[in-house]
C-alpha cells in the first residue's frame, strides 16, 4: 500500500523519522508552512524557512524515496503583525517558481481578529494574481465554529483584482464578491458572484454564469450558457451568448459601441432590442437605426413566445451605436 501524507511537518522529523515513514509505505508528503513555537521577528526568517520546506527537505525526503511538497504562508498565529505580514508576503511569489511549492497555505484564522482577517484577505488577494491554489487553516480555539463561519464570509465577501497574465477557474460563487481583471486573460467554468469588472480583456470565456453584473470595456467574452438574473453594461466590447438555462429569467445588456453574437434559443422566450445608430442582423435580415434628432432609441426587434410555450425569460439589449448579429438555430441544430 502506498500512502500519501498531505499535512506534514518535515522541519521537526528526524532522518529516522523518514526512514520509517518510507518502510511503512509512505511515498510522497505535503508540507504547510506552520508556526515555529514562538512569533518571529524578522521577514528574512519567513525566508529562511520557506528555503528549508522548499529546497532542503526536498532533497532529504528524496534520500528515502519520498517526494516532498510545501506550502508558503504566513501562518493564522502570526498574522497579527501586519507590517510584517506585508513584507513576507512581498518576497513569497519567487517561490511560486519552485516546483515543489503547490500554493499559499496553510492561510486563515486563528483568534478571528481585524488584524488576522486583513493578512488572510491580503494572501488570498496575492493567490489569485498568480493563479495558485490556498490551504486554509479553520481556528483550534472554543470559536472554532466562529471562526470558520469568519472564514466563509471573507471568501464570500472576496474584492479581488488581476493585473494581466491569465487566470483560470473552476467554480467561482459568492453574491458579495468583486472580481476585477484588466490586460488579462480568464477561463472560468462556473461563475456565480456578485460582479465582474473586465477592461482590455483579450479572451474571457465563461461556462455557466447566473446572479452577476458584468461592467466591460475593450473586451471579448464568451458565455456558454446564460442562468438566472445576468445583467451586463458595456463599452465596445464584443459578446458571445451561445445558449440559455431553461429557467434563465432576465437577462439585460446595455452597450456602446458594442459587438453582440445572440445565438438564438428555441426555448419560450421574450426579446426586446433598442438601438440608436445600431445595425441589427437577424437571419438573412438587417435593419439600422439611425441617429435621431432627439436621440431616442428606436424599438428593433421583438420577439414573444407563443402562448403554449412555457417562459424561460427575457431577453433586453439596449444598444448603442453598436451590431447585434441574432443567429437563428434549426430544429436540427
Amino acid at each position: 500500500m502506498y500512502i500519501i501524507q498531505p499535512h506534514y511537518h518535515g522541519i521537526a522529523r528526524t532522518a529516522q523519522d523518514y526512514e520509517r515513514m518510507a518502510m511503512s509505505g509512505v511515498v510522497a508528503v505535503a508540507e504547510p508552512s506552520f508556526w515555529a513555537g514562538f512569533d518571529r521577528d524578522y521577514p528574512e526568517t519567513f525566508l529562511d524557512y520557506f528555503k528549508q520546506i522548499s529546497e532542503f527537505e526536498p532533497t532529504r525526503a528524496a534520500w528515502y524515496g519520498i517526494k516532498h511538497y510545501c506550502w508558503v504562508a504566513v501562518n493564522p498565529k502570526e498574522a497579527e503583525n501586519i507590517p510584517l505580514s506585508v513584507e513576507v508576503c512581498k518576497h513569497m511569489p519567487k517561490y511560486f517558481e519552485q516546483p515543489t511549492v503547490l500554493g499559499v497555505g496553510e492561510i486563515g484564522l486563528h483568534k478571528s481578529t481585524k488584524n488576522e482577517i486583513a493578512t488572510f484577505e491580503m494572501q488570498l488577494d496575492m493567490a489569485f494574481k498568480h493563479d495558485q491554489l490556498v490551504l486554509i487553516h479553520t481556528p483550534h480555539l472554543d470559536d472554532k465554529l466562529k471562526g470558520t463561519r469568519i472564514t466563509l464570509d471573507v471568501l464570500k465577501n472576496l474584492i479581488l483584482t488581476l493585473d494581466g497574465g491569465y487566470f483560470k477557474g473552476n467554480k467561482l460563487i459568492g453574491s458579495r464578491t468583486s472580481i476585477g481583471a484588466n490586460n488579462a486573460s480568464l477561463k472560468i467554468a462556473q461563475l456565480e458572484v456578485g460582479g465582474l469588472a473586465l477592461s482590455n480583456v483579450n479572451k474571457c470565456l465563461i461556462g455557466s454564469i447566473k446572479n452577476a453584473v458584468i461592467t466591460s470595456e475593450l473586451s471579448k467574452i464568451e458565455i456558454g450558457e446564460v442562468q438566472e438574473n445576468v445583467s451586463i453594461i458595456d463599452f465596445n466590447s464584443e459578446y458571445f451568448f451561445y445558449n440559455y438555462s431553461p429557467n434563465f429569467r432576465t437577462t439585460s445588456f446595455t452597450g456602446q459601441y458594442s459587438k453582440v453574437h445572440l445565438y438564438e434559443s428555441l426555448l419560450g422566450y421574450t426579446l426586446k432590442a433598442f438601438g440608436y445608430n445600431t445595425v441589427f442582423h437577424f437571419g438573412d435580415m438587417e435593419s439600422k437605426s439611425g441617429p435621431k434628432k432627439d436621440d431616442t432609441k428606436s424599438l428593433m426587434l421583438e420577439i414573444k413566445r407563443r402562448p403554449e410555450e412555457k417562459s424561460s425569460g427575457n431577453l433586453d439589449f439596449d444598444i448603442i451605436h453598436g451590431i447585434m448579429y441574432i443567429n437563428l438555430l434549426t430544429d436540427k441544430e
